[in-house]
Order: structure tokens, then C-alpha cells, then sequence
């Protein structure tokens, strides 16, 4: 890949591939680092790809994979034990990369804006999904993948992601219902 066409990619896939990243690590600073390492690793393959859905393809899959490294790392593994048993001394942070307190940490690629507040609402009650939900339903709904190729893209069976996002929309149902319910 020369670097005009290195450049193109960037820009044109920055955004869906930190927001996947989102999606599955639900940390900004997480996802920040593994759109970095998918954009090194491309910027390193040798590869030449057959077209831009070719290209796409391949990044979500690297996303994926970096995502699935980044919980093995043993580094991650004794932070997340930190973070479980030392609550008050960690800095809370929401899905935006905005501590709890409002303070700015870090720019992620950029932050999604919604039109509205109900696409808004619909999104953090998406953000708040188990990550084997999540990634489906962000596949699905916000990439325009099938069913088939999102099992092509995370290695699982057509059916588990049919069968995941009928359990997610459930669960998305009857959260959105619960807050539709408190707001009245």
C-alpha cells in the first residue's frame, strides 16, 4: 500500500474502525489505541486488497481481533483487578471519553453526535449491552452488515448472531421501555 492510498484509507475508515472499537471496548482511550494498531498494522501489510468493501472488511476483522488481544494482555488483566478492587481511587469515565466530573480526556477521532436526543438515549442503552451484543448490534445497525457477514467477520456461526441480536433488541426493548416508563 503506498502512502496516498494509505492516507485514503485512514480518512475514509477512521471513524468506523474506532467506532467499533467503541462498541467492543466501550473505552475511548481503549479504542483510541487499537485504531492506532489496526492503522500500523495496514500501514505494515504488504497486502494489496481487491476493492474498498475488500479493505473495509479486513479492518473490522483486525479491529475485532485487536479488541480480543487487548483484554488478553496481561497488563489489562492486572488493571482491570485493580480497577475491580480499588473503586474509589479510579477516575471514572462514560462512553464519551468525559470523566464523570465533565473534564476532557483525550480526542477520540470523533464523538457521536445524534440529531436527537432519542438517538442519543438509543445509543448509550446500545453502549450499555453486553459486549457480545454490542458488537452485533453495531455491526448490524450502524455498519449495514448481514447476519452472514458478520459471522464471516467475528468467526461465529450465523445463527449466534442471529440469535444475539434478537436477545439484544429484547434487552434494548425492555430498557428503553423501563426509562419511557420513569420519564412519565
Amino acid at each position: 500500500m503506498d502512502g496516498r492510498s494509505y492516507i485514503d484509507a485512514v480518512r475514509a475508515y477512521a471513524d468506523i474502525v474506532y467506532r467499533t472499537a467503541l462498541s467492543y471496548t466501550k473505552a475511548p482511550q481503549d479504542a483510541e489505541d487499537v485504531t492506532q494498531t489496526v492503522f500500523m498494522k495496514l500501514l505494515e501489510t504488504g497486502d494489496s486488497f481487491a476493492d474498498e468493501e475488500h479493505l473495509r472488511r479486513w479492518l473490522i476483522r483486525v479491529t475485532v481481533n485487536e479488541c480480543k488481544n487487548l483484554w488478553k494482555s496481561f497488563w489489562k488483566r492486572r488493571v482491570g483487578l485493580a480497577e475491580k478492587t480499588e473503586p474509589e481511587e479510579q477516575e471514572a469515565y462514560d462512553y464519551t471519553g468525559y470523566t464523570k466530573r465533565g473534564a476532557r480526556k483525550g480526542m477520540p477521532p470523533e464523538n457521536p453526535e445524534f440529531d436527537t436526543l432519542s438517538q442519543s438515549e438509543l445509543y448509550e442503552a446500545v453502549m450499555a449491552l453486553p459486549k457480545d451484543y454490542r458488537v452485533v448490534v453495531h455491526l448490524f445497525y450502524y455498519e449495514d452488515y448481514r447476519t452472514g457477514e458478520i459471522a464471516e467477520l467475528l468467526h461465529i456461526r450465523e445463527q449466534t448472531v442471529r440469535t444475539r441480536l434478537v436477545r439484544a433488541r429484547q434487552k434494548l426493548r425492555q430498557r428503553l421501555e423501563e426509562a419511557w416508563h420513569d420519564e412519565e
